[in-house]
């Protein structure tokens, strides 16, 4: 959803200007959240921003989003790894590839 917002309908072949990210999802049936460290080219962030607000609203229709620029990435990615376990491992996402923000 994010790329096609940030890229268009053509997203899939424009594989230079994709994000990269790493996200992981949390508490599934108690409190859902997403913890989601994510590299965007600066004149994608915008739009970027407003699909990650509607996505969520789509798959989840409480709740808010918090959207913060990351400072100290080990901190975050840290923060980000505190509970998964082998059980809990396929709650965690990693993009395929690398990006270059333009």
């Amino acid at each position: 959803m994010l790329e096609r917002a940030a890229l268009g309908t053509a997203w899939l072949k424009r594989v230079d200007e994709r994000s990269s990210y790493i996200a992981v999802i949390e508490h599934v049936d108690t409190n859902l959240h997403v913890h989601l460290a994510l590299t965007c080219g600066d004149k994608h962030r915008a739009c970027i921003e407003t699909a990650i607000k509607i996505a969520w609203k789509k798959l989840v229709c409480s709740g808010t989003v918090k959207l913060k620029p990351v400072f100290d990435a080990a901190g975050w990615g840290s923060y980000m790894a505190k509970e998964i376990t082998p059980d809990t491992a396929d709650h965690l996402f990693i993009s395929e590839g690398t990006s270059r923000p333009t």
